[in-house]
This record gives structure tokens, C-alpha cells and sequence, in this order.
């Protein structure tokens, strides 16, 4: 994505409900298509980040004593 596609995404994710719909009632089939395909795009974006975050995560104690929980105990 480059900065014009993100300042055009920063744009449709700042309107209000109103604007939302007064913006489009006015472009073309092909505004729309561009507009779904930059927040795609960003959506690709976003869950690659979250997968990076968990998949890099250091501190792993939380999660550690959360499973515990759930894990069979020796008799």
C-alpha cells in the first residue's frame, strides 16, 4: 500500500455513519472496487502484524500459568 492508498483508507475510516453514506452514494463501481481492495489490503496487513506479535512474543508466563489450569496433574 502506498501513502496515497493510506491517506485514502485513513479518509473512508474517518467518516462518520453520515458521511460513510453521503460518500458512497457518490463515486463509481469503481471507487467502490479500489476501496475494498485498499482495506483488504490493510486487513492483510494488520492480521500479518498480530501473527508476527504472537508468534514473537518473549514473555510467554502469562500464557504459561493461564495453561496450567488446563493440564492433567499426576496422581
Amino acid at each position: 500500500m502506498n501513502d496515497r492508498d493510506q491517506r485514502n483508507l485513513d479518509f473512508i475510516l474517518s467518516l462518520t455513519p453520515e458521511q460513510f453514506e453521503e460518500w458512497y452514494s457518490s463515486i463509481s463501481q469503481d471507487d467502490i472496487g479500489y476501496a475494498i481492495e485498499i482495506m483488504k489490503q490493510a486487513r492483510a496487513v494488520t492480521a500479518e502484524k498480530i501473527a508476527d506479535f504472537f508468534d514473537n512474543a518473549e514473555d510467554l508466563s502469562l500464557a504459561r500459568s493461564l495453561l496450567t489450569r488446563f493440564t492433567l496433574k499426576g496422581k
